[in-house]
Order: structure tokens, then sequence, then C-alpha cells
């Protein structure tokens, strides 16, 4: 057996009454803690928001048997949450509608209007609030509904600061000729209708969503694919960092039809000139025409990387890009 003797015995004795004084106040403190509980009543306001805002931090989903909604779940609890809440209208200022990814193993579940109700339930209580918005349709999604919720989005540009809008062929209402022109609080911007066309049929204007960037000056990240109609831009977009650009032939209303904005040489290179502190962007060329060459090149200082992707090779087309930039 292990023995120890009486002086070492002692002075580990007196080592833990040390230690055990010098913690007695660190235990009072704790034991009252714990005897007396801190009331969620006694809360006060700005801590109670607090709570609340970083509840809210993620967008509230409106999705079939998935729905989250904090905001709503907070304002329902008692009548000082509801009304501190109900006062917060950021708190309702950011949603999301359906999924962006469908098990295509199991029939869908179909959204109904107790779903819309909610949808709009959030903006009207997002008052002015700058929206942050995700909407994924489908086409077996009701059409009245998907048209009432493009709708709604639309009609409040002025407010979005992100926007995200996913459409499967076909599931964009038709006829209305979506466009997106009065946005300059708009920061992110991602939509994607259709598929790209490689056989690049033409897609009437009416059975797009047309993007008007010169009112969009706050823009920072623009993603654009599909049936989308960019307008050239009349003014400078400084803050646009980063973009993807793979427009379908599109054509509009104007006499001879007008193309996207980036399915040729030349407008891609409008666009650039229109994007100084450009950083990365990704674009598709179904026009390969050649650009004049320039007495001042096209100063790109903060260009990182350019990817393009050329539909039919043309090597002039290339050359003529590269020929009037000035690349880091």
């Amino acid at each position: 057996p292990l023995f120890i003797p009486d002086s070492e015995m002692m002075t580990r004795k007196r080592e833990c009454l040390d230690v055990g004084s010098g913690s007695s106040s660190d235990f009072k403190r704790t034991k009252l803690a714990i005897s007396n509980p801190v009331s969620i009543r006694s809360l006060n306001s700005d801590v109670l928001l607090e709570i609340f805002e970083h509840g809210c931090s993620t967008p509230a989903s409106i999705v079939p048997n998935k729905t989250e909604a904090p905001a709503l779940i907070y304002s329902q609890v008692c009548k000082s949450w509801r009304s501190l809440a109900l006062a917060r209208s950021n708190l309702w200022s950011s949603f999301s509608w359906g999924e962006d990814t469908v098990d295509e193993l199991k029939d869908p579940i179909i959204a109904d209007e107790r779903f819309v109700a909610l949808w709009d339930l959030y903006l009207s209580r997002s008052r002015e609030a700058l929206l942050d918005v995700s909407l994924f349709l489908f086409e077996y999604d009701i059409p009245e509904i998907r048209e009432h919720l493009v709708d709604s989005i639309f009609n409040r540009q002025n407010r979005l600061q992100r926007l995200r809008l996913f459409c499967t062929q076909d599931a964009l209402p038709k006829g209305k000729a979506y466009l997106l022109n009065e946005a300059p609080k708009l920061e992110f911007l991602d939509i994607e209708s259709s598929e790209y066309d490689y056989e690049l049929k033409p897609v009437s204007s009416s059975e797009a969503v047309t993007v008007d960037l010169s009112n969009l000056r706050s823009l920072q990240e623009i993603y654009l694919s599909g049936d989308i109609l960019v307008k050239e831009c009349v003014n400078v977009l400084n803050f646009l960092r980063s973009a993807y650009l793979w427009p379908n032939y599109v054509t509009g209303a104007d006499s001879p039809a007008r193309r996207s904005l980036t399915t040729s040489t030349s407008s891609l290179y409008s666009f650039l000139r229109a994007s100084p502190c450009i950083d990365w962007i990704e674009s598709i060329i179904n026009v390969p025409d050649v650009l004049p060459s320039t007495t001042r090149r096209l100063l790109l200082r903060h260009l990182r990387r350019l990817d393009l992707i050329l539909r039919f090779e043309s090597a002039q087309a290339l050359d003529s890009i590269f020929r009037n930039l000035e690349l880091p």
C-alpha cells in the first residue's frame, strides 16, 4: 500500500483548505444564482430585442411541412413580446418561399393559400424595411400563387436589398413582362429563369425578366442566367464586384429587336466599361463580333478573374477584347 508521511499529509490538507476558502465567495454567488433564477419577464426590451434579432438572423422559410417563422412565434408568446416584435419591421424583412433543391423521388407538396397568407403577413409587417427575399418556383406550383408572389416582389422593388429568384421551365408567369428597374438599394441579385438554351431559340421579352441596370447603382453581386433580357447600363456601377451572365436569346419590344446585353462581344465590353471595380466576371458570348481598336484601353485595375465562353469560335473576337483592355 502507498505510504504518505504525516508531514506531507498535513501539507495537502492545508492546500485544500486554502483553495476552499479562496473560492467560498464564488461558491456562495453560484448558489445564490441557482436559488434565485432570473425570470424571462425580468429581461428588459433591449435584451429581448437582441434575442429576437439573433433568432431572425436566418430568413424565415415558407415551405410546406418545413415552415420556420421565428418573428411570428415571438409575436404570439405574450402581449409585451408581440408589441416588441411588431414594432421592429426588420424582424419581418427577410424570408423565402420554397426550396432550392427538390427530391424528384417524392411527390411535391403544393403550397396553398395558408402559406400565401404568411408571405403577405411578412410583407405587411416589414413595412418600409429593406427586403431580403428568395423565391423558388416550380411548374407544379399553382399558377395564381406563382403570379401573386412574383407580383408582390416586383411591385415593391424599391425596397429590395437582396433578391434571389429561381424559376424552372414554364414556372415564370406568362405574359407579364416583368421589369426590374427601380431598385436603388439592391446589392445582391440572382435570377435564374429556365435553363440556358444552347440552341439559342428566340424568347419573347414577355416570357422573360427584363433587368435595366441603369437604376441599380448599389449592386455588388449579380448572377443572371436563362430567360433574362439585360438592358444596357447608362450609369456607372461603382460597387459591382462579381458578375455571372448567361442569358438566353431574348428579343425585346424594340424594333429592331434588342438582344440581351451580354450576347455579343461589344455589349460585354460596354458592361465592363460600366463596371470599373469589377473583380470577377463569367459570361457567355453568343455573337462574337470584333471590337474596333481604341486609342485608350479600358483599365480594370481590380479584375482578378475573367471567364469568357464563346459559343462560336472566333479568335479575332477574343483578341479584340483583350486588345482593348488594360489588365492588372
